[in-house]
């Protein structure tokens, strides 16, 4: 039997300044997002749901492929040197 101390896990790096801010934008433009979705849900109450989902689920998945290319792009080098074994980090 596997103990839970025996279990190694790969602990992530704190985010930089960078990343922290696409964080805060993106959680913005989902919440804008959904505000929108919602507002042209009402516009028609009969079809309410599927105009809702039509627009939000979209909208919410670029959003979320682009802040995570995002902050993987804007990781720092030594974060990237220590996650690749056997690479040198730069002095």
């Amino acid at each position: 039997m596997i103990r839970a101390h025996q279990i190694r896990t790969r602990r992530r790096p704190p985010m930089n300044t960078k990343q922290k801010i696409v964080v805060v934008v993106a959680d913005i433009l989902i919440f804008a997002e959904l505000a929108y979705s919602i507002m042209q849900g009402k516009s028609n109450p009969e079809y309410m749901t599927p105009i809702f989902f039509k627009n939000f689920i979209p909208l919410v998945v670029i959003t979320l492929v682009l802040a995570r290319i995002l902050i993987k792009r804007f990781r720092t080098e030594s974060i990237e040197a220590r996650a690749k074994p056997g690479s040198i980090s730069p002095k």
